[in-house]
């Protein structure tokens, strides 16, 4: 058996494992992403899940912010999200986004 040493290891190559490693070694960390599947074929793409964030592209930037993201997760997921943790992850969701698509 061969035993392989790395600072993180990251459980999961969807759009959050992928996210976290790649914050990893930006900061210098030794990173392994573990995954069953090849990243292309994680739930976020096989669902076809994708990102969701609140772009404010709408027409005029109408119908498109942070807080329609909000309630939309929240009605989506028949009101079982914890609203409180849930809050403060709406708001970094366009900058997250275009950072991951840059990778």
């Amino acid at each position: 058996m061969k035993i392989i040493y790395t600072d993180v290891l990251v459980i999961g190559g969807g759009l959050a494992g992928l996210r976290t490693a790649i914050g990893a070694k930006r900061r210098g960390l030794e990173t392994l992403i573990l995954s069953l599947v090849p990243a292309k074929r994680s739930h976020s793409v096989a669902a076809q899940g994708g990102m969701q964030a609140s772009l404010a592209n709408g027409f005029k930037g109408e119908g498109d912010n942070e807080d329609v993201h909000f309630e939309d997760t929240v009605r989506g997921s028949d009101w079982g999200c914890d609203q409180q943790v849930w809050r403060p992850g709406a708001s970094p969701g366009v900058a997250c986004s275009a950072a991951t698509a840059k990778w």
